[in-house]
């Protein structure tokens, strides 16, 4: 379930198109370019922005640019809304105890007069804007808020927030409000495609409600085991690394302090060793599957996401393959 959610600001929680397509079309006035249509604009805009400006006004200096689209966009700033389904969604969000965030490209001194001006900031525990690349700076976010990935997802209307997501080993969620139509979204392959973030409330856990669940998390078990498609990599031992996330059955209210109400690490990371020597394989996909499907039948945990780490290639730390499994 979701507990945790890194929100997109524009086209996601307001629409601010019109005073993008005004403010673009004033910079590329001001270079002698014809303007967009907003049909041609909803085709060809996308991030990380300075890809889109290195496209149609190549060499121009991305500072220029920038302070010319910010005085533009201040200018139209007041088209800017609250999407219709913002305020219900954030409100009935708080109500669950969910986690909110948000991680935005949009200029940071715009996005918090918007937050404030539509009395939005009170929402989130942190507003993350002015961010060129969403996919670089997402890891950080959950490490410094100490979210799980197998319970956060990031939501977005653009391409790249998919890839963000993607990025950063959390669920996808792509919405219709915005800039990017469902073809080119789908092509990304977010896991779920809304039509606007009225719709995300009801995939996301009640944690004011549903008792609050440990997850237990095992990082980076060391192994040797037999895997390679060719035989002559099969014929020896080598290390994969492997990591678990995995939710338990029992709320902490239940635990009562006893081992016998939760799930054994230990004994989990001794069963694993116990598979990997089991028989030699070919893909550590199929390593992968046989972990969760090992963990969930013999431990009783609600779910599992299971990563398993190979170092193949070369000047790569490592290949890792996700496999994620439930009751």
């Amino acid at each position: 379930m979701i507990k945790n959610l890194i929100l997109d600001w524009s086209g996601t929680l307001v629409d601010d198109f019109s005073a993008t397509l005004i403010a673009t079309n004033e910079v590329f006035k001001v270079h002698g370019m014809p303007p967009f249509s907003a049909d041609d604009f909803r085709r060809d805009f996308r991030l990380p922005y300075p890809e889109f400006y290195q496209e149609f006004l190549p060499g121009k200096p991305l500072e220029d640019l920038e302070v010319l689209f910010k005085e533009a966009f201040r200018e139209a700033e007041s088209l800017v809304q609250p999407l219709e389904q913002t305020l219900g969604f954030l409100e009935s969000a708080r109500e669950k105890g969910l986690r909110l965030f948000v991680l935005s490209s949009m200029n940071e001194e715009a996005l918090m007069r918007q937050a404030e001006d539509f009395g939005l900031s009170k929402f989130f525990e942190e507003i993350y804007a002015g961010v060129l690349d969403k996919r670089e700076k997402i890891g950080e976010i959950t490490r410094l808020h100490g979210l799980v990935p197998f319970h956060t997802a990031y939501v977005g209307d653009m391409v790249h927030d998919v890839h963000a997501a993607q990025a950063g080993g959390l669920h996808s969620v792509a919405l219709l409000s915005g800039y990017d139509p469902v073809e080119r979204l789908a092509a990304a392959k977010p896991q779920i495609i809304l039509p606007h973030v009225g719709e995300l409330v009801g995939l996301c856990s009640p944690a004011a409600v549903a008792p609050i669940r440990p997850d237990i998390v095992v990082r980076k078990l060391r192994l040797p085991i037999c895997i390679g498609v060719p035989p002559e990599e099969r014929a020896k031992p080598q290390e994969l690394k492997v990591s678990l996330v995995i939710e338990t059955r029992e709320g902490l209210a239940e635990l009562s302090d006893d081992l016998e109400r939760t799930i054994d690490y230990f004994a989990v990371s001794e069963a694993v060793k116990a598979l990997a020597s089991e028989r030699p394989r070919k893909l550590i996909e199929t390593f992968a599957e046989e972990v969760a499907e090992m963990v969930l039948r013999d431990f009783g945990a609600a779910g599992v996401k299971v990563e398993v780490e190979k170092p193949i290639l070369i000047n790569c730390e490592g290949v890792v393959v996700s496999y994620e499994g439930r009751r």
